[in-house]
């Protein structure tokens, strides 16, 4: 959650507490609330207070729950490996980027993450083998696996994924480099 969002949120709640002002004072008058300063100051300043309250209950709601987060399942390595159908020497991610979201579930994530050693030449060899079969491509500088599947699209749908599921899933490996890009979402 940015600053920019808080200073944003903050205003709106001032607007309201200075339009709420006169009425609240009318009603402090009516119950004889003004007569106290202590209880008159709690009074008037309530709905700040309130709106205050929820702001917070919003911002750690979003910290835990909402925003731009990996997915769990989008990195686990299993699923990976199922989906591209290369086994993957061990990695760990060292970025992420949430490239699109909105209101529906729709997103698009970029992960790089990097090997733990340096990819072997049997490792390439099963990505030529792969590039045979027309299951990965292979490009001057390195390799590549999307897919698009769910709907109408006639994409095979990878084995153990949910067909109800608009998907896509894509790799991209830099030939001698220890690093590779990793694009996931819902469309």
């Amino acid at each position: 959650m940015t600053t920019l969002f808080v200073i944003l949120m903050l205003f709106p709640m001032l607007v309201v507490w200075i339009i709420l002002m006169f009425p609240l004072y009318l009603i402090a008058e009516k119950r004889g609330i003004t007569k106290n300063k202590k209880k008159f100051a709690l009074f008037m300043c309530s709905p700040m207070i309130v709106m205050g309250g929820l702001l917070i209950a919003f911002l750690i709601y979003d910290d835990i729950w909402g925003g731009p987060k990996p997915r769990e399942a989008d990195m686990n390595k299993d699923r990976i490996e199922r989906i591209t159908k290369v086994r993957l020497p061990d990695f760990e991610m060292i970025d992420f980027k949430q490239e699109s979201a909105g209101f529906l579930p729709d997103y698009e994530n970029t992960y790089t993450i990097e090997f733990k050693e340096e990819l072997s030449d049997e490792f390439y060899a099963k990505l030529d083998s792969l590039v045979n079969e027309g299951v990965w491509e292979k490009y001057d500088d390195g390799y590549g696996y999307s897919n698009i599947w769910g709907g109408s699209n006639g994409n095979p749908i990878p084995e153990g994924e949910n067909e109800e599921e608009h998907r896509f899933y894509g790799i991209r490996i830099e030939k001698g480099s220890k690093t590779a890009t990793i694009t996931a979402g819902v469309w």
